[in-house]
This record gives C-alpha cells, structure tokens and sequence, in this order.
C-alpha cells in the first residue's frame, strides 16, 4: 500500500518560509545559448551537499532519458552542449547526488526554435446557461483561437447532460481528425465526471471518487463503475458506490490523448458577480492578456508553508520558474499581499487547507475581494484539490485579478517548463496526466485521476502583440493586402492562406520587417478564400531563444473576379530554323524542342539538327496556376530541300497550309507533279507565268515532293 501523508491544516505561520525540503530536492536550471558556433550552457544553483550531477539529453516527446550525455563533480554548476544544432531544441535533465535528496532538474532549451503555426484543433464546449448572454465574448474566444492558429470545434451543450454523452460529443469530434485534434476546453459547468477511491491529501475522510477531467481527455480507456463501493467518505459527492454513475478508475487506463482545461465559477456564491457575469470578464481578460495589453512581470513567486514536509511541494515552482526566468528572478515572498501589489507571471503558494483556502497563502473569500497580479499559479493544500465543491478554492483564483490557470501541483508533481519555448500550458497539463517516474520525478500521485488544469489550456505564457486591421481589396483578379504598421519590435511577417475555415492555414509568403502590403494574384472567382498576417519575433528566455508569432490578423473574401492567364504565341519556320514570338502575363516559361532540348526565354529562336515533325511543349508559370501547350511543327533542312537543283526554280514555303507558291525566271511554261512520300501523283499541273500559285489544302499533312522537268524540291503540308 501506498504511503499517503496528510496535509495538516494550519491557522497561521509567523514569518514566510522558503520551503527547505523543496530546495533541496530542487536543481533550479537555466540556459544561456550562441548562434556562432551552436552552443547551449547550462547553468544551475550551487549545492554543498552535492555527490556529483548527471546530465542527460532527449529530443521532446521521448520516452525515456537513455544515456547520461556527462558526469561532473560536486563542484561544477555550469556544463556547455557544444553538439547542438540552431533551430532546434533539447530536452535535458540534471541529477544532483547527495544529501539529503536526490534532486532534479529539467529544461527545455533550443536556439532559434522555430513556432508551429498550425496548433491543431481544439473541442471547444460551453455550458448553454451562458448563452446568449456570452455570445460576444464567445466569439471573441473563438476568433483569439484562430488566430493563435488553432482550429476550434464548437459546440454548446446542458449542464444536465449525462457524463458519458459529454464523452461520446468529444470522441466524435476526435474521431474526425484524431492526429490534429489536440485539445479540449470546457467553458462553464460541463457535467464533471468523478472516478477512483482515491485521497491524494491523504484525509480518511476524503478517500473516494473525485472529479476527473482527465476522462474526457481519454479517447480510449476503459471506464468501468462495477468494482468501488465505499461509502465512507464524508461528502456526499465522493461516496462511490456501484453503478452510481461514477467510475471506478484512481489511475488512467491508458494515456490521454486530449489536452483538457476546464473554467467553471458555477457554484460560488463568496463572489458579488453571478457564473454569466464571471466568465464574461475571465474571457475579457484572456483576450486582454492573448494581445498583450498587459504585460506581466517574467518572474516567479513562491511562498512554500509546508516547509517541515520532505516531499518538498514547492519544488514544482523552484524547478519550473528558472528555466522560465533565470535562477535570479524564482523570488521567495508572501502570496496573497505581494501579488496584489506587484506582477509575476507564475506564482506558487502551499499551506494546510480546506475546501475554501490554504493557511497563511490565501482564500476564496479574499480572492472575491483581491485583485492579483499573476496569470498562471500553483496552489496545494487539503482539500481544495477536489475542486467540485461550493466556493472552491482552486476554481476561484481564476475569478480573482489577471489569473487565468491553477492547478492543483505537487501531488504530483508538474512540470511546465517547455512553456518557456512556447509551448502551450495545455501540454504541460497532458505530460502530468500521462507522467510515470521514467519521464519526469512525479512525487506521489502519479497517473492519478483528479489531475486537471484550472483554466484555458490553449494559452503560451510569452504572447506578443497581435498585427492589427487587415483590409483586402480586389481589382481585375488581384487581392491586395494591406494591414497597419507593427509597433514592437519584431524580425518578420508571415503570411497564411486558406480556402476553408475548417482546414488549417498554410504558409504563403514570409515578408520582411516593414512590409504592409502585398498583392495576391491568384483569385479564384466564386471561391471563399481566407488570409492571416503574423509578426514573427525573436523571442529570449532563460532556456534560449525561439520565434515568437503574434496572433493574426485574419479577413476573407469571396471574389467575383479571377485573375487572367494571357498567352498569345506565334512562329515562323525558314527551313530547319523556327523563330517565336511569345507575349503574355506569364512569370516564366520553359521550352521542350523535342530535340533533347531546352530554353528559358520567352521567345527563342531554335535551329533544329535534321528534319522532321517535332511536337514542341511550352510550359507557363503564372501567380497562381501552370499551364501547358503543345504545338507539332515541322521542319526541312536546307541540305534536304532541293533533290534536284535548278537556279531558275524555286518553291515556297516550306511549310505550307493551303497555298504553294512556284516562281520560276522565265514565262515558259512547265509541267509539274507533286509526289506524296508513297511515290503516289496527288496533283498536277501547268505553270501559267513567273509565278504559279498551286492550291494544296485538299493535301493531308504530310511531307511531298514538287517534280518538274530537272527540278525536284521537298515540301511539307501542315493544317
């Protein structure tokens, strides 16, 4: 059996302690990385108790750590990867041996990593008691997705719906693009499943079913709700017995495939505003953050209450802020009063709890009234981690101030430090859900079902402002594009495109710095098409450097011109010579002689090397499409001409349609013949003067031979 501590429940602590248990079980890590040559440092706090440090290296998503990549002495604090490529990232753990703990640290680092535009899609549901009242905001929420480059799948459903019905709308939408559906968010009281005999706060009394988001997130394990039967737990919502609808399950069946968030104030009379009016000004303030209209301070702030406890809780702040900000700017402070004073973009606050606050760190019934400064926090007390309850605690930081996620973190133990490349805090949420002891130190807890993420598990931590008022205009089958001018300081634009809003945007141009215009020549009439415009900056944290893309600017069109192709060509022949004249919009041509033979130009002149009917294909570039034609000319040398010469005599052209021409320096009058290439007589006749003009349309094409009294000449017949 398992070993579950209790999470005592304090009144009051005399002075702010930083945790010692937790520091020690800490190796709080950073990175400092060079473009010339490819190099990333990494740097950690000193320890006086160290053994020696073990440093491994992984590509994300790995499965296990192979290998240790170095071993060092008790004394170093800094080790170089001089075998590191620009433009992609790493994932290292560093072991620390010693007393009293083996300690851990992790850190997502890279240079120059390059963004996903393409996030995926994200189920979107929403409880229908907030609408219509949220519509606006709604469609806010879904137009910030966008442009963050998601693909949101909406759709509104009751708060009395069945538990297992909820499963069956996300498995549906999952099953229609299982590699691309990544996430889930549920806005508002969405039926919440519980599952499990389980007190990870170690209370007797709270052993039995909590919530389990997690289950939305499983696409398929087995859910089961025939073996627990315990009644004794003291809140009625934890009793779980058989066949009351929850489920069996303490542990994950198999990983979870959903990244899942949940924002729900349903259930908080402690608050003035009623849940409509709650989530009105949470979604508010998530557009208010996604487009930087206000910037947090990059900063951690821990207040760690449980200090005398070996599990260390608060290392889940120690270990994730220093890859975020730098080892320097992890701050030990009071919660509840600094933040409601100063900015920190993460915060962490641990104390003996109950369902409604955490000693000496904060309450519900504060948080009504405070304003606090920090976006994404950690709190962890008793109790409060069952976060179904009335005026709970957890559900109620994301009520207060700018916070927009908590999660309950430390049993077990999170790690969000892929955030700081910008990743999304909904793939820390799924890596705590999925962790065992392979992959990262999990504490105690792992794989259990109440893990769940408090907030939007679509949000980065680093966004940048978003380009603004993308207009477009259409002329004669060109779109011009024009959007205002960024005011932050950035490296580039990129430019999206797209014929669907239900398909992802795919790269069009990457434009330079400055840039606020370009022209699409490539209208389809009649056809729905959709574009976004991205600043691209260069983004520097503390685990190196990736580039940062802002939200788009987004605006379509229907157009009811299309741009036109125009080709106009036409060619002379002189015998084995064929010279082109070609005009046209085309951006580039390409010729195929038919000879081995090849030209760029745009009106070439070509010499062929024997005679003969060459089919000959042009290749056009336009803006937006390809085209290709194919002419059959034929050609006769001047060596081949003349069987039999006669100065006096001369026929052409060579290549005729329907009239030949026979010219002779006399007005004696001859007899001639034209021969097909079978010795067959097709035509004959009399020279009437020093110019005959011979009808040969009713000629199939052909190659013939003209014959007159000392004189035989090759022509050919071509319609």
């Amino acid at each position: 059996m398992k070993r579950i501590f209790t999470l005592l429940v304090l009144i009051s602590f005399a002075a702010i302690t930083f945790g010692q248990a937790a520091f020690q079980r800490s190796v709080m890590l950073e990175a400092k990385v060079t473009d010339m040559p490819p190099t990333i440092q990494l740097k950690w706090n000193p320890y006086p108790d160290a053994t020696n440090y073990v440093v491994y290296r992984r590509n994300k998503n790995a499965s296990s750590w192979g290998l240790p990549a170095k071993t060092l002495t008790k004394t170093d604090s800094v080790w170089t990867d001089m075998s590191v490529e620009s433009g992609k990232a790493y994932e290292y753990r560093v072991l620390r041996n010693g007393t009293p703990y083996t300690a851990y640290g992790y850190i997502f680092a890279g240079i120059g990593l390059q963004p996903e535009p393409y996030k995926g899609k994200i189920i979107v549901l929403v409880d229908s008691t907030l609408v219509p009242s949220l519509n606006t905001e709604i469609a806010q929420y879904l137009e910030d997705l966008s442009g963050d480059g998601w693909i949101p799948l909406y759709k509104v459903i009751p708060n009395d719906m069945f538990v297992p019905k909820v499963k069956s709308i996300i498995q549906e939408f999952y099953n229609l693009d299982p590699a691309k559906t990544r996430s889930l968010i549920l806005l508002g009281h969405i039926p919440v499943p519980y599952s499990g005999a389980l007190n990870p706060d170690g209370h007797p009394d709270h052993l039995g079913a909590w919530p389990a988001d997690g289950y939305y997130g499983d696409m398929n394990g087995v859910w089961t709700d025939e073996v627990v039967n315990d009644a004794t737990a003291s809140d009625p919502r934890n009793k779980n017995i058989l066949e009351d609808g929850k489920f069996d399950q303490t542990f994950f069946p198999t990983p979870v495939e959903l990244e899942v968030g949940r924002v729900d104030f349903h259930n908080l009379p402690a608050f003035a505003d009623d849940e409509v009016e709650l989530m009105r000004k949470y979604l508010q303030k998530n557009h208010a953050f996604r487009t930087k209209e206000f910037s947090p301070m990059r900063r951690g702030l821990i207040q760690d209450n449980f200090g005398g406890y070996a599990e260390g809780f608060s290392q889940n702040g120690y270990k994730n802020f220093a890859p975020m900000f730098g080892i320097q700017n992890v701050q030990v402070k009071e919660y509840r009063n600094t933040l409601a004073n100063e900015s920190y973009m993460w915060s962490y606050g641990c104390g003996g709890g109950n369902y409604v606050s955490a000693s000496g760190i904060n309450s519900t019934f504060n948080l009504a009234t405070d304003s606090l400064q920090t976006i994404f926090t950690m709190l962890f007390g008793s109790y409060f981690g069952d976060w179904d309850s009335q005026n709970n605690f957890l559900r109620s930081a994301l009520a207060s101030g700018q916070t927009l996620t908590n999660a309950w973190s430390a049993r077990p133990n999170w790690q969000f430090h892929h955030m700081a490349l910008g990743e999304t805090i909904g793939y820390s949420t799924k890596l705590a859900m999925n962790n065992n002891s392979s992959n990262y130190d999990p504490g105690y807890g792992a794989g259990f079902v109440h893990i769940s993420l408090m907030g939007d598990p679509s949000l980065v931590q680093f966004p940048i402002r978003p380009v603004e008022n993308l207009i477009i205009t259409e002329q004669n089958g060109h779109l011009t594009l024009n959007w205002d001018s960024y005011v932050d300081t950035y490296d580039h634009y990129e430019l999206y495109k797209r014929y669907s809003a239900s398909d992802p945007f795919k790269i069009l141009k990457t434009l330079a710095a400055g840039t606020t215009s370009y022209v699409d020549s490539c209208a389809v009439k009649d056809k729905y098409v959709e574009y976004s415009i991205r600043a691209s900056a260069l983004e520097t944290t503390s685990s190196g450097t990736f580039y940062n893309l802002s939200k788009g600017a987004m605006n379509s069109i229907v157009p009811i011109t299309e741009s036109p192709v125009v080709l106009n060509v036409n060619y002379t022949i002189q015998n084995e010579n064929v010279s082109f004249d070609v005009t046209g919009n085309a951006k580039s041509y390409l010729w195929d002689f038919g000879d081995l033979t090849v030209s760029n130009e745009q009106s070439p002149d070509h010499s062929f090397s024997k005679s003969g009917t060459y089919s000959i294909i042009l290749t056009t570039k336009y803006d937006c499409t390809t085209k290709m034609d194919t002419f059959n000319l034929t050609v006769i040398l001047t060596s081949d001409e003349n069987i039999l010469s006669n100065s006096n005599i001369k026929i052409y052209p060579s290549v005729v349609k329907d009239k030949l021409t026979l010219e002779q320096s006399s007005s004696e009058e001859l007899e001639y013949s034209i021969i097909s290439v079978n010795g067959v007589s097709m035509k004959t006749g009399h020279s009437t003067g020093e110019k005959t003009i011979i009808d040969v349309s009713t000629l199939p094409q052909g190659f013939y031979q003209l014959k007159t009294k000392n004189f035989v000449q090759k022509f050919v017949v071509q319609k």
